[in-house]
């Protein structure tokens, strides 16, 4: 390999990473719930946008993957760019439900450029280099980049938006477009590793193979379900608390510090993943946050008190993703090398068909009362605790042998 091209590919992880950094960025999200309220929407109407998220990934994820095989995986990320650059901008357009639904669409459509793309790209980047042996050391590093972004991000924003004005709006949603266009220049610099065409050429019948795997393991759909309820339940709740913390008396600022903390978790259990995984209870790992879900939504449906509502949303959002390295090293351990990359394009499928219905009906129990909706949470952890729990039995310790 020449020494240039090699640097070339070297610097893809550095630009991969900053790219999905600055794309990821967000100053809104800690008070975007708000934002959609003083534009005119009400709060049912902001379920049902979540609906519009879920379209988008349904019919798009999977055919930008078979475009990034064909097209190449540089220019596919960037067209996703491009795309999140269209979304931002027309978000500074939206004051009723149908434009607040299409420039959903539009966002979540820009993302399906990324799903799977963007580990495609590192693997071949990788593999090119003849450094596969580190992938997940450098996949590891790389997922970091979507919480490192929301580390100060939101608080800045609330910092700015402290009054909640249409002009201190406006200055957000301007950070967050310079950030996609930043993004947008990362990904241009990128090159494109060569291609491997045994997975270009298989990848439709290895995405049928993992739907299949699915299907037929009872193992497999009892994690699968179980991380996809929880994940749900924890969305719900996020699509609800902002409105209710500030009816409680809690400053816009403390919205915002929310996730710093949120984010700090997280990044602290990705990184420590293993160790936590042989130093506990394996079961407790995936028990714990769905009990959280539970007993959490049940108290913050109907507390008064400011404060011990705010602890609660700091474990209850992270309950949806705290246990997304655990689930992930299970399913992987149970596959063929063939179906790795297309199980997660399945597991985001059957996600999306069940976020449909769910949302739906959060948007109807949300025309009487935000505290109504919690029971949906409260739903779901039930279910997954009764239905879909994890036993020992269920949990691998470590990677099987090849038969």
């Amino acid at each position: 390999m020449e020494s240039r091209r090699f640097k070339l590919l070297k610097r893809n992880k550095f630009l991969l990473f900053w790219c999905r950094f600055f794309v990821e960025l967000n100053a809104m999200q800690a008070i975007i719930q708000l934002f959609y309220l003083h534009r005119g929407l009400t709060f049912p109407e902001i379920f049902y946008l979540g609906i519009a998220w879920s379209l988008a990934s349904l019919i798009f994820d999977i055919p930008t993957s078979f475009l990034a095989d064909r097209w190449g995986k540089k220019k596919t990320i960037v067209l996703g760019v491009a795309v999140n650059i269209l979304a931002n901008l027309s978000l500074f357009f939206c004051f009723n439900f149908v434009s607040f639904f299409l420039n959903t669409f539009i966002l979540s459509l820009s993302f399906s450029f990324f799903s799977g793309v963007e580990d495609a790209f590192l693997y071949e980047t990788l593999k090119e280099m003849k450094q596969e042996g580190v992938v997940l050391k450098t996949s590891g590093k790389y997922a970091i980049s979507t919480k490192a972004s929301k580390l100060l991000t939101p608080l800045i924003g609330v910092l700015i938006a402290h009054s909640l004005s249409d002009l201190q709006f406006n200055i957000i949603l301007s950070i967050n477009l310079i950030g996609s266009v930043i993004a947008f220049l990362f990904a241009g610099l990128m090159i494109e590793p060569q291609k491997h065409l045994e997975v270009v050429t298989s990848r439709l019948r290895h995405l049928k193979d993992s739907f299949s795997i699915l299907l037929r393991s009872s193992i497999l759909k009892k994690i699968t379900l179980n991380k996809t309820l929880i994940f749900i339940a924890s969305f719900v709740f996020w699509k609800t608390y902002q409105k209710p913390l500030l009816d409680m008396g809690l400053s816009v600022f403390m919205l915002g510090v929310l996730y710093p903390v949120f984010n700090s978790i997280s990044i602290l259990v990705f990184s420590k993943t293993e160790y936590l995984f042989k130093k506990f209870d394996q079961r407790l790992i995936f028990d714990l946050p769905v009990w959280i879900t539970l007993v959490g939504s049940l108290i913050f449906a109907v507390s008064q008190n400011k404060w011990l509502s705010f602890f609660l949303t700091i474990f209850l959002v992270i309950t949806g993703v705290i246990r997304e390295p655990f689930f992930t090293q299970q399913i992987q351990w149970r596959l063929k090398s063939q179906n790795r990359a297309t199980t997660g394009s399945a597991i985001g499928f059957l996600k999306s068909l069940l976020d449909i219905p769910i949302l739906l009906f959060c948007g109807y129990l949300a025309s009487f009362s935000w505290r109504v909706v919690l029971l949906v949470p409260v739903f779901l952890s039930a279910l997954t605790l009764i239905f879909f729990r994890l036993q020992q039995k269920d949990i691998l310790l470590e990677l099987p042998p090849k038969s």
